[in-house]
């Protein structure tokens, strides 16, 4: 129970000194000075507060560790700046090579009798392409229509068996009735006659 007192009691009532911190920090580190790091940012706040408890930063003493730091911290600084500027040289050079190469590429006349063979080549392709695409629409339209042709061919199949369906009994009926008729005919025939053969009798 007295460790959570104690713990409560430690806790800060206000943070007016941490956002004076802040405010501090935002005030070194701008646009400009982008590229300060945490130690040079420390050494900054801590000289700020120095002079500000003192007063003046005349009766600053300095001892041979902190000039080997600023020595040191220097030292890195003209390396840094050393190696920009070797890299802009070396991409100013490389910029020079690369505008220097294409300008002699230009000028040269197997160059140039590549550039327009491969121009052409991509022409070539292009038209190959639309020729493809070309060809890929006629034969979807002859699959549809070898489709199309399928359909008809099997509905027509279907109507010409009904219609030989129809033929038939078209053809048996037909048949039958003129049997019909012949039959009725002969039979009447051979009532007449027989009738004629009865009167002759009488």
């Amino acid at each position: 129970m007295q460790k959570v007192v104690w713990f409560a009691i430690s806790i800060a009532e206000a943070s007016a000194e941490v956002e004076q911190l802040f405010s501090q920090i935002f005030h070194i580190v701008n646009k400009d000075r982008n590229r300060l790091g945490t130690h040079s940012i420390k050494g900054l706040l801590v000289t700020k507060s120095y002079i500000q408890t003192i007063g003046t930063c005349l009766n600053f003493k300095i001892d041979s560790s902190m000039m080997a730091c600023i020595n040191v911290t220097h030292s890195k600084y003209v390396k840094r700046t050393t190696s920009d500027k070797n890299d802009k040289c070396i991409q100013c050079i490389h910029r020079r090579i690369l505008e220097d190469a294409k300008k002699t590429l230009e000028g040269n006349k197997k160059m140039k009798t590549i550039e327009v063979k491969k121009m052409n080549i991509e022409k070539q392709k292009e038209a190959i392409k639309l020729n493809q695409l070309k060809s890929k629409m006629l034969l979807e339209k002859a699959h549809l229509l070898i489709k199309n042709s399928e359909k008809k061919s099997n509905f027509l199949k279907k109507e010409k068996k009904e219609l030989d369906k129809a033929e038939k009994q078209l053809q048996q009926s037909i048949f039958k009735s003129t049997c019909h008729k012949v039959v009725k005919k002969k039979f009447n025939d051979m009532l007449s006659t027989v009738d004629i053969n009865n009167n002759e009798s009488d």
